[in-house]
């Protein structure tokens, strides 16, 4: 049994105009090509990309508006956490409970030039760990943006999720970010991974 739908193209491409999801948290896929810039890691943990995503709306229901995510270079772990505000003290807590106490020092955090990462207390807490802290290119960002990897690898960001699902930003943030299915919301994988990474 088939079908005779002679507007289909023009129809989904008038779906996809009218989606906000679609139009407010996509990709600009027609930017100009640019030179690769790898960054390898050669064994795991050595090297973390650090990024933050945001501001979501709406926000959760604690008031989270934001996503710390930092992706290891060489296993592609993700390990995330919903914030309500960006600060450095922020940033080193979730460093120390999230990547030092659980991988052991890493060698190399990379991020962008967000304030958080360019303060004098996180350069200080870098250095007394002797870890190295390098700063991606201003408006070439990108090498800290191994996250945006794992979003893409499952077709969401956390914004476009929580507008679409409505549901709590800590919750789905983490399941995006760890590439779980939505498909299979009961399933034992996506909670034994969820338990794993509670707060």
């Amino acid at each position: 049994m088939g079908y005779y739908w002679p507007t289909m193209m023009a129809d989904a491409i008038d779906y996809a105009r009218k989606c906000k999801a679609c139009q407010v948290h996509a990709d600009f896929i027609h930017q100009p090509s640019e030179f690769l810039h790898p960054t390898v890691a050669s064994w795991p943990f050595e090297a973390w990309g650090m990024d933050i995503v945001g501001p979501i709306t709406p926000p959760s229901s604690r008031g989270h508006r934001f996503i710390l995510a930092i992706t290891d270079y060489f296993s592609k772990r993700a390990e995330v956490v919903p914030l309500a505000e960006v600060k450095t003290s922020n940033v080193i807590s979730f460093l120390k409970h999230h990547v030092i106490y659980r991988f052991g020092l890493p060698r190399r955090i990379i991020h962008d030039n967000g304030p958080q990462f360019a303060s004098h207390a996180f350069y200080r807490f870098c250095d007394k760990h002797r870890i190295q802290n390098i700063a991606s290119t201003p408006y070439k960002p990108g090498s800290e943006r191994v996250g945006r990897g794992i979003q893409q690898n499952n077709h969401q960001t956390p914004q476009e999720v929580c507008l679409l699902q409505q549901t709590r930003l800590e919750r789905e943030a983490r399941r995006v970010f760890m590439g779980v299915p939505y498909y299979s919301p009961n399933s034992y994988r996506e909670h034994t991974i969820l338990s794993s990474i509670r707060e």
